[in-house]
């Protein structure tokens, strides 16, 4: 956790990119709390959860696109872990599930609100309440991951290929789109359009914009 924490600062700091790709060693995503480890901290638990709030809100507010590459098991913390990038891709033979409630748990690192944003208020519920794992279609068709790509292969590399195709635009655009993302989720309306407005002044007859419209303008013709 103080690893994962320490990571995220790090790349609130780096500039040389526009995406974060968050993948587990080895064949699993994260399979959840280790028994020795959760064993020695039982009357920590509001500490840990601050803590992992803390961590993974900051990933999840990052101006990059982050994706989490799920090769095997995302269970317990593992599937709050994925909440906390902005989109999901799977293996066909991963599972994901929110198993907290098998151990008369909820989710304690952010992961219940984040799912209700993410699904809705009854999608969330009945994944919380029922503890069920799922497989990569159910979880592809009820919108959870986006999308699904073969067991072979390095999931790193799957999901390189995944943000080539899906994001485009440059790295100091990327950040401010991500900004205008952020803001709506965390701002109230006013605020939001304010910010929205302030981001889009600032690029709008910008060097890059002129460039790039000049260059839509060429292929068009």
């Amino acid at each position: 956790m103080v690893d994962f924490s320490d990571c995220v600062a790090e790349l609130e700091g780096w500039t040389p990119g526009k995406a974060v790709i968050l993948a587990g060693a080895g064949t699993s995503f994260c399979s959840g709390g280790e028994h020795q480890t959760i064993n020695s901290i039982l009357t920590r638990g509001g500490l840990m959860c601050g803590y992992m709030q803390d961590a993974t809100s900051r990933l999840f507010n990052l101006p990059l696109v982050s994706v989490a590459a799920i090769a095997g098991h995302a269970l317990g913390g593992g599937a709050e872990l994925a909440t906390a990038c902005d989109f999901r891709i799977m293996k066909q033979a991963a599972k994901i599930g929110f198993v907290q409630v098998r151990l008369n748990l909820t989710t304690g690192w952010g992961g219940g609100t984040r799912l209700v944003k993410l699904l809705g208020r009854t999608k969330a519920l009945s994944l919380l309440t029922s503890g069920r794992v799922l497989d990569a279609e159910t979880a592809l068709k009820i919108g959870f991951v986006d999308a699904i790509v073969d067991n072979d292969g390095d999931i790193v590399d799957h999901a390189k290929d995944w943000l080539s195709r899906n994001v485009i635009s440059e790295k100091e655009t990327t950040a401010v789109v991500k900004q205008v993302v952020v803001a709506a989720d965390n701002m109230s309306e006013k605020e939001a359009y304010d910010l929205e407005r302030e981001l889009f002044s600032n690029l709008f007859g910008s060097p890059s914009h002129i460039e790039a419209k000049n260059a839509a303008s060429k292929f068009k013709k």
